[in-house]
């Protein structure tokens, strides 16, 4: 075979690697895609996807119109589709990535010979060999496998990371503005799904303003405007009061409170405000807020990718342009910053930049160094992957098949009675995933706790639940005129009103505790009916069993994330307790029980400190002193606990104090 034959068979060859790349991808991720609800937020975007629904603050409308799209698929569960939609999303973004991956090689991202040689192709199959082991390691991480096969907006997000990326990239080869104009569409379309797009598509285009002159840089600005419309999918769908609707945003005020996020800050700033660290802006908190981050990037990726990164990152300085340098500068810390503090999930696109930079840097090694040097060097990355790989391993098998949030929220709802009204909050988005996707229990009726409390933040609610009518913007119930202050009025009057007629039952929470302590009876399952309260009640053996569950689970983000669903419906059972019962008996023991010991780390510092507070108000100082010291012993002190542990102190001194006076 002659030259030309041997160069056309060596770019066949190199195309069709490529593709079985791609290939290779989809079949791994939907070897691990299922058909059930991995989490909450899980199911609420599932829910965005078959009923175009409005999701939580800011809204993903960009998510909900695109993943709706899955959902003409011509067969599966209408779940596993919306996750086939995530997996869609991986595959186009391994793609990009190495599209971006290509663009950093001069002699092949812009290669045009129409007969490329045989040296040509043989270094594409180099490349192409090189990106493979910087991706290698995205398979061994617990977060992107998670985003890439189940319903989450963060796969979607890494995506338009990508695209403002390679457009850039494009522009800064060959000078067509057009890229330009793309980029601000795709970043225009890009916020209408995620908010953390910001720090990265404003950096950028100031970046590129002295370039771009007054005209083209208002052109760009119209495109992204045009993207961003994606955000009018909000209102409109809100209107036509789809399943979840979270939020509510049917008027111009709802809608802006949704995307800015100013509902969940008036409403929720404690929790908010931990995460991220935002409660402590002290440098040294910053500092080690940026220090936990860069462990658990490292966790999923290994130790080997980021210090290759980092070289790469120099290497574009000097062969590539400084522009594009700072391109995947800007890209990584606009990330990192906005979501500071999180769990690792947010930080896929991060990992797919360290993929394409980390593959660069092995690409300049493999391009350097002989065929005993490449089989060495690859032997050398597989060894330094297997122990990422085997510490992973078991919370990537866990993640197979993980169905515990979504069958404990079933159990709970099979166990209430037929055409019963369900008020709840923690379970709202599985509770309603369930009813309406998986047709569990549609004979209930769900209201949402804060659509009670907060009326002028959500749509007023109006139920005609067996011929009693109620209407919570009505003055006399709206009552508080502080809209972040809740309508109690609004939520008694409502179970007044219901309870009359039809079982009614709520999921207890701290705000609404003290006006159904004397008012509602504890039910096995862990929920409240309304009406005459038992003369003494136990701490729910559902919501023990649970615990005890969740206890068995391997270490995991999953079992964490279970947790923080069975810490928000223990806490309230436990109060609900302490106010029904008059002493924090069986509080304590609850927490303890569901909980297990401190150093399992299942609960929060918080809700282990709780038992303390129980025992404090009981009077217990012997078992208040126990279980602070027991905690101490377990956990690392913050400033909450240092304050009980003062009271305690000064209850103790006097205690002596009366004691030597008797």
């Amino acid at each position: 075979m002659g030259a030309d034959g041997d160069s056309k068979l060596g770019r066949w060859g190199v195309l069709l690697g490529e593709s079985l790349l791609l290939v290779l991808v989809a079949v791994v991720l939907l070897l691990q895609t299922r058909d059930t609800s991995h989490w909450r937020d899980a199911a609420e975007f599932v829910l965005a996807g078959v009923y175009l629904d409005v999701a939580h603050p800011p809204g993903f409308a960009t998510y909900a119109v695109f993943s709706n799209l899955a959902t003409f698929f011509p067969f599966g569960p209408l779940t596993w589709r919306i996750h086939l939609f995530s997996v869609g999303v991986t595959v186009l973004s391994f793609f990009l990535a190495y599209q971006i991956f290509l663009l950093l090689h001069p002699q092949q991202g812009g290669e045009s010979s129409e007969q490329p040689s045989k040296k040509s192709s043989m270094k594409r199959g180099v490349t192409l060999f090189a990106f493979c082991f910087g991706a290698l390691p995205l398979f061994f991480s617990p977060a992107f496998l998670r985003q890439a096969t189940t319903a989450e907006a963060y796969q979607l997000n890494a995506l338009f990371v990508l695209l403002l990326l390679l457009c850039a990239l494009f522009f800064e080869r060959t000078r067509d503005f057009r890229f330009i104009y793309g980029a601000a569409f795709c970043f225009g379309l890009g916020l209408g799904n995620h908010p953390a797009l910001l720090f990265i598509g404003v950096p950028c285009f100031f970046l590129y303003l002295p370039t771009l002159g007054i005209s083209r840089a208002t052109f760009s600005v119209f495109f992204g405007m045009l993207g961003f419309a994606i955000i009018v999918a909000i209102p409109i769908r809100a209107q036509s009061a789809p399943p979840l609707n979270t939020g509510e945003a049917v008027t111009f005020e709802r809608f802006v409170r949704l995307v800015t996020d100013a509902r969940d800050r008036h409403l929720r700033p404690d929790t908010l405000h931990a995460v991220g660290g935002l409660s402590e802006k002290t440098v040294k908190r910053q500092i080690s807020l940026s220090q936990e981050d860069a462990q658990k990037i490292l966790d999923e990726t290994g130790w080997f990718l980021a210090p290759l990164s980092v070289i790469a990152l120099l290497s574009v300085l000097v062969f590539v342009s400084w522009r594009a340098a700072l391109l995947f500068f800007v890209s990584l810390g606009g990330t990192l910053f906005f979501f500071r503090g999180w769990q690792p999930d947010p930080f896929i696109p991060v990992f797919f930049i360290f993929s394409v930079l980390g593959g660069f840097s092995l690409s300049l090694l493999f391009s350097r160094s002989s065929l005993v040097s490449r089989v060495f060097l690859s032997c050398a990355l597989l060894f330094l992957s297997l122990p990422v790989a085997l510490r992973n391993f078991p919370e990537l098998k866990s993640q197979r098949g993980h169905e515990l949030p979504a069958q404990t929220t079933e159990q709970l709802l099979t166990s209430l009675p037929y055409h019963a009204v369900f008020v709840t909050e923690s379970s709202w988005y599985l509770a309603r995933y369930l009813q309406r996707v998986e047709g569990v229990r549609t004979d209930l009726v769900l209201g949402y706790t804060p659509q009670l409390l907060f009326p002028d933040y959500f749509r007023p609610a109006r139920y005609l639940i067996e011929g009693v009518p109620y209407d919570s913007s009505h003055p006399s119930i709206r009552g508080l005129s502080d809209i972040r202050e809740p309508s109690i009025g609004a939520y008694v009057e409502f179970l007044n009103r219901t309870s009359q007629e039809i079982s009614v039952f709520v999921e207890p929470t701290l705000v609404t505790n003290s006006v159904l302590a004397r008012a509602s009876a504890l039910t096995e399952a862990g929920v409240l009916r309304v009406g005459p309260p038992a003369l003494e009640q136990g701490f729910p053996e559902g919501v023990l069993t649970l615990g005890e569950e969740i206890q068995q689970l391997p270490p995991s983000f999953l079992r964490k994330d279970a947790a923080h669903l069975l810490e928000t419906r223990a806490l309230p059972l436990a109060d609900i307790l302490f106010l029904q019962n008059g002493n924090g008996f069986q509080s304590i023991y609850g927490i303890r029980k569901v909980c297990g010991h401190p150093r399992t780390r299942i609960c929060s510092y918080e809700t282990h400190l709780k038992t303390v507070q129980y025992a404090l108000q009981d009077g217990n100082l012997r078992q208040a002193r126990f279980l602070l010291d027991e905690l101490r012993e377990t956990r690392r002190e913050k400033p909450i606990g240092r304050k009980v542990r003062q009271i305690l102190r000064s209850q103790e001194i006097a205690q002596r104090e009366n004691a030597s006076l008797d």
